[in-house]
């Protein structure tokens, strides 16, 4: 973010006389630059000659997903030079949650997913359970990324649990910067492994890396959108030490076997 890059180099060649150079941004109020030659960077137009080599600066935006543009114009032919700032995961989302996901490009209208800022939950929250037990929700089976999206509409179409886990994550809603988010939902078990991953995890990165865990999830399980049958469902926990990390089927009504007075946890996600 806000970071100065160089474009790859170009060779000025076709031309045998002296040819005007010039250089524009987008959006407006951008100012690249350009070098003849290794030479200093400037902004005003100039001429090149056949056989100089030609570099751009350009400052990418300080606001994520933002494109910059420089327009680089040689004897009346343009050439474009763009960035665009990238979320990096564990930086902080559009909502003031944490990016666990980067699929790496745009497809699907998603690239990012988010985890909500806060849990669903609260402290003893007896009544966050999966949905009813004994009822198979027709196509929530999905377990990979990009799945809980719908596992969620699957879910709160047919499962009427209004305190259920999914319910509970489309109903969530957050309004900040005067825009309101209320496209969250209930992760698969995939994403929510993910989220534990890239966020809470043991500390260390997709580098091996330390790093400070982000999201401030419980030590807890958590419940994914993906469904096993009309009695289990498949959670993640969150919990330190042995066995942390390792999604395992729970009863649908069951409360957590490690801390008996309540249910598993729900962190909503989105996609964007």
């Amino acid at each position: 973010m806000d970071t100065v890059y160089t474009s790859n180099t170009i060779a000025v060649s076709g031309i045998d006389a002296a040819t005007p150079i010039s250089i524009s941004g987008w959006p407006k109020g951008t100012i690249p630059t350009y070098s003849i030659n290794g030479g200093s960077y400037k902004n005003a137009s100039g001429t090149v000659s056949n056989g100089n080599t030609v570099t751009v600066h350009l400052r990418s935006s300080g606001s994520y997903s933002t494109k910059k543009s420089a327009t680089l114009t040689i004897g009346g032919v343009p050439g474009t030079f763009s960035l665009t700032t990238k979320y990096g995961l564990r930086d902080i989302g559009p909502t003031g949650g944490w990016i666990f996901y980067d699929k790496g490009s745009y497809s699907n209208g998603w690239r990012y997913l988010e985890a909500a800022p806060e849990d669903q939950t609260y402290l003893f929250d007896h009544d966050a359970k999966w949905g009813k037990f004994g009822y198979d929700v027709p196509g929530a089976e999905g377990t990979s990324i990009g799945t809980g999206y719908q596992n969620t509409i699957d879910i709160v179409t047919n499962d009427h649990l209004i305190s259920g886990a999914a319910a509970r994550c489309a109903r969530y809603s957050i309004k900040k910067d005067g825009v309101t988010y209320d496209d969250w939902f209930l992760p698969s078990k995939d994403e929510l492994h993910y989220n534990l991953k890239r966020g809470y995890g043991d500390a260390r990165d997709e580098h091996d890396i330390h790093y400070t865990p982000v999201g401030g999830f419980a030590d807890q399980c958590y419940w994914s959108s993906s469904e096993i049958d009309s009695y289990d469902v498949w959670g993640v926990g969150f919990w330190p030490g042995v066995g942390s990390g390792f999604a395992r089927y729970y009863s649908k009504n069951v409360k957590n076997p490690i801390i008996y007075s309540t249910a598993c946890h729900v962190r909503a996600a989105r996609r964007f």
